[in-house]
């Protein structure tokens, strides 16, 4: 369920940007969510279903330097940080030098699924979306170069063993979760539906 393809070349650096990358309706939000279960900051405005940093949503969408500034603006506030947000893949290749130790969390799950929840969740046809996942294979192909960490997740063999995953994830990325959040990790995994964080739900309980 989770692959190493390429470990770090020294010791755990204690400063370290972990990019969950895949495509449009590929599995990034579960994977996400377990990360932020097991402890890692995502963003300070997150949408608490797809675990996505709006303000790097609205980055994405602006220049280089903007999403540069927002990076270093990171780094500074946290030694350990991670984003998801399918549509900035097109972005980082010119970003390498900004992200300090990126660790590339790519999530794998059949392409027949993918194409058809695209089509499904979006309203798009299925010619776009194809088109629109051959856009993703080659801005991948692009980042897989980088000389960093890859750790490969195989997206339907995570759904049946998720406390394992949450472990292997945890290990990949040198997160320290306790007990508890490595369960709630686990707990989070469910297929077919967008879930809240059990730290979302605490949030809006207060």
């Amino acid at each position: 369920m989770f692959r190493l393809i390429r470990a770090t070349a020294h010791s755990l650096p204690a400063q370290r940007t972990i990019l969950v990358l895949g495509p449009m309706r590929g599995g990034t939000s579960m994977v996400a969510g377990m990360l932020r279960e097991l402890g890692l900051f995502m963003g300070h405005r997150i949408q608490p279903k797809v675990h996505e940093d709006e303000e790097f949503a609205q980055a994405a969408h602006g220049s280089y330097a903007y999403i540069k500034e927002l990076i270093e603006a990171r780094n500074r506030e946290f030694n350990v940080w991670g984003v998801k947000y399918p549509p900035l893949l097109h972005a980082l290749p010119g970003l390498f030098n900004a992200l300090r130790h990126p660790f590339l969390v790519v999530v794998l799950r059949h392409p027949d699924a993918v194409l058809l929840s695209a089509a499904r969740r979006d309203k798009i046809d299925l010619a776009e979306s194809m088109r629109r996942y051959a856009r993703y294979l080659a801005d991948l192909q692009c980042l897989l170069t980088w000389p960093c960490a890859i750790g490969a997740v195989h997206f339907e063999q995570g759904l049946e063993d998720p406390l394992r995953l949450a472990d292997q994830l945890a290990g990949f990325t040198g997160l320290e979760p306790s007990r508890e959040q490595l369960h709630n990790a686990a707990l989070f995994v469910h297929y077919g539906d967008y879930r809240h964080t059990s730290l979302d739900k605490a949030r809006h309980a207060v």
